[in-house]
């Protein structure tokens, strides 16, 4: 089978991650948990990467670009399965896990001197920058048409994921967002804000939901995974 990977054996790691998030949401999170978690998130991130060369390859070059990139997908894998686990049964859990998995492919587009620069974009450097979801469609489409084990839904999330429901997103200003879309989106930015990267320092959870309430998000989830993070301390240590 090569690197092929069987689907039962994500479906089982997904199964697993799944009973853990029900287990968390009833009984809390603690340090051994969350490792847990991340370690089984990191197996079902790798598990599906492998599944064929192509899926593999995308994932590769991703990961290869930005060194804080694998973690920042499973954390927002992480999180929009914790927040889908409250609307989605465990098949559109699933579909919306790869979703995050693949929402920031587009980057490996973007020039690395950019990607990675410690300082303030440039309003050209910042242009440019906001094309990634644009070349995320681009690259998932692609890559479908050629075979890929890739649900659709996940060019929708890639090119949807800076859009923001009073327009004020990129690339296109859409107002009409896709449930998943809204979900990875919000995982996303609590992941990205939570964790040290190279143009700026995690916040605390005081900072992030500061900056995040100032946002335009699907109200009704955002608030919901408020509510969630507040009942499961150290909840932030899974996206960081």
């Amino acid at each position: 089978m090569g690197i092929i990977v069987k689907f039962n054996e994500t479906e089982r790691l997904f199964s697993r991650l799944s009973d853990t998030f029900s287990s968390i949401i009833e009984t809390g999170l603690n340090p051994e948990i969350a490792s847990t978690i991340k370690q089984q998130t990191k197996h079902i991130v790798t598990s599906l990467s492998n599944r064929n060369i192509s899926t593999k390859n995308i994932v590769d070059r991703m990961f290869q670009i930005d060194q804080t990139l694998e973690d920042h997908v499973v954390g927002t894998c992480l999180v929009s399965a914790l927040i889908g686990s409250l609307y989605f049964d465990k098949t559109e859990l699933h579909e919306l896990v790869e979703c995050g998995l693949y929402h920031d492919v587009g980057k490996t587009l973007i020039p690395s001197h950019i990607l990675n620069k410690p300082g303030k974009f440039t309003l050209q450097e910042y242009e440019i920058m906001k094309q990634h979801p644009i070349f995320g469609a681009q690259i998932l489409t692609s890559a479908i048409e050629s075979g890929a084990k890739i649900p659709e839904q996940a060019i929708c999330v890639s090119l949807e994921h800076h859009e923001r429901l009073d327009g004020s997103g990129y690339p296109y200003q859409k107002t009409d967002l896709s449930i998943f879309s809204q979900i990875v989106t919000i995982a996303d930015v609590y992941s990205a804000l939570a964790m040290k990267r190279v143009y700026q320092d995690g916040m605390d959870i005081d900072g992030i939901f500061k900056t995040m309430d100032k946002m335009v998000l699907n109200q009704t989830i955002y608030d919901d995974f408020k509510r969630m993070n507040a009942s499961i301390p150290n909840l932030k240590d899974l996206a960081a």
